[in-house]
């Protein structure tokens, strides 16, 4: 899948674990078209403080609704979701 480097199946194999522990539910189910256009978006960002990161989720909600407002307009529809998780630790060299 886009943005995870792991096959489609494996992503399917751990969402359905995560819907049978009713951590996520379907809300919706589409039929498979041929072509569905997506994007995606990557980042990684420290934050110093828990004050910071409350900062910057209130920064970019407001950033993602005042884009999202310059490109309205009537056509096919895009849910857009912004989340954030810790990153793998890494070892040090």
């Amino acid at each position: 899948m886009a943005g995870t480097n792991l096959p489609r199946q494996r992503v399917n194999y751990h969402l359905r674990a995560l819907e049978r522990a009713e951590l996520v539910e379907l809300v919706e189910e589409r039929p498979r078209r041929t072509r569905l256009v997506t994007f995606t978006l990557e980042t990684e960002v420290g934050f110093a403080t828990p004050q910071d990161l409350e900062r910057f989720t209130d920064e970019l909600a407001e950033a993602l609704a005042t884009t999202a407002a310059r490109y309205e307009a009537p056509g096919r529809r895009y849910r857009v979701v912004a989340g954030g998780h810790p990153a793998p630790r890494t070892e040090a060299a």
